[in-house]
């Protein structure tokens, strides 16, 4: 797995609670300013292709919105209510720096969609934008895969393409206090800088998701599940259980091992959350689910955090962020956030949940869905109910 770091802090980044951007750095080559969207990548940046500038001048410019604030001072980092990042603040500025300075952005070498590497102006990457036209099966993919499914459906069934990116950052914002350990993420637009001759900016560009750069000594599927700490395992597993998430595998969650590359404090990150949120329960998938931590209850501490998850405040700060989710996806979130939280107070394992909400074959419905259908059906004969219609429950 490739490496990188969150390098430099920049000035000049003003982004409010909305996450409306920013200021320039003053620079007439390249300006940026974000709010929450994006996913690490580890892949190796020496195998990456560039982005070609027709002018070979520093070409882009980068502008931020809805989501969470970004912030960078040192007395608001560590409040509980504010929702910046420190973090996302400081590789912000340093890929605005990297990108006034002529360094272009990068192609990863691996994935299914267009994600690029952002450096700073030390060359060193610092974060990873991923547009949202550029996603598997999208029009602009740059891998080939640009053939959606009917209805413009994605790679897994109950996501639709272009809803990336709004997926990337509702994870991070719904991952309280960096319980799970999301990268902080932002939407940010990216666009070459044109100019008429007259000098005025023609704007344009490709909306996406910003996430700060995470180093890494490996992904998971490097290293036997044996090896990770069960608390590691577990604060993922309650963030997909109630993401509904239908692509965590080990391929994107990272490894950072501990000092010397010791076993021992090692943590784990979970990236990749575009399919996450979806519009049904039909492609539901953790790998983790056959990790020997995933059979072992949750501790005292992840039962009261996931006790103090509140569902319906969470679908109001996701609206309030400005993430677009339909109704349906909101449905999904306070389904999986109830089963969580009712099956974690009951004494049920990570695995146990996980055999509620996946399929045992492609055409056979999750216990879970067994259950929403149901509910569904019983709420639609009250309705029509209390309309005064004839109804059978069956």
């Amino acid at each position: 797995a490739g490496t990188g770091a969150s390098a430099g802090a920049g000035a000049g980044l003003s982004v409010n609670s909305w996450g409306v951007s920013s200021n320039s750095l003053g620079m007439n080559s390249a300006t940026m300013s974000g709010s929450p969207g994006m996913m690490s990548s580890v892949s190796d940046t020496s195998s990456s292709r560039t982005l070609d500038s027709p002018r070979g001048t520093p070409p882009y410019k980068c502008d931020a919105y809805g989501g969470r604030a970004l912030a960078c001072d040192a007395d608001v980092k560590d409040s509980p209510t504010v929702y910046g990042s420190p973090d996302l603040a400081r590789s912000f500025d340093a890929a605005r720096l990297g990108l006034a300075m002529g360094n272009r952005p990068q192609l990863a070498s691996g994935g299914t969609g267009g994600a690029y590497f952002l450096r700073g102006s030390d060359g060193e990457t610092c974060a990873v934008f991923k547009p949202a036209d550029e996603e598997p099966c999208a029009r602009n993919n740059p891998r080939g895969r640009n053939v959606s499914g009917p209805g413009g459906e994605g790679l897994r069934k109950g996501t639709r393409v272009g809803e990336g990116a709004s997926r990337e950052v509702a994870a991070y914002v719904l991952d309280h206090a960096g319980f799970a350990g999301v990268p902080a993420t932002s939407l940010a637009s990216l666009c070459e800088m044109r100019r008429s001759p007259s000098g005025k900016d023609l704007g344009g560009g490709k909306l996406g998701s910003l996430q700060a750069f995470v180093r890494a000594d490996a992904e998971a599927e490097e290293m036997g599940p044996a090896l990770f700490p069960m608390h590691e395992v577990h604060k993922i597993t309650q963030l997909d259980i109630r993401l509904a998430n239908t692509d965590r595998n080990a391929g994107n969650i990272l490894v950072q091992k501990g000092e010397g590359g010791s076993v021992h404090g090692m943590k784990l990150v979970p990236i990749d959350h575009g399919y996450a949120l979806p519009h049904t329960l039909e492609d539901v998938c953790f790998e983790w689910e056959f990790w020997p931590q995933a059979k072992l209850p949750y501790s005292d501490a992840t039962r009261e955090y996931i006790a103090a998850l509140d569902v319906e405040a969470d679908v109001q700060l996701i609206r309030e962020q400005g993430i677009e989710l339909q109704p349906s996806s909101e449905r999904v979130l306070r389904v999986c956030t109830t089963l969580l939280q009712r099956a974690a107070a009951l004494g049920c394992c990570p695995a146990d949940i996980a055999g509620m909400m996946s399929r045992p074959m492609p055409n056979r419905m999750s216990d879970l869905e067994k259950l929403t259908s149901r509910a569904a059906s019983q709420a639609v004969a009250a309705v029509r109910a209390q309309d005064g219609l004839v109804v059978h429950l069956s």
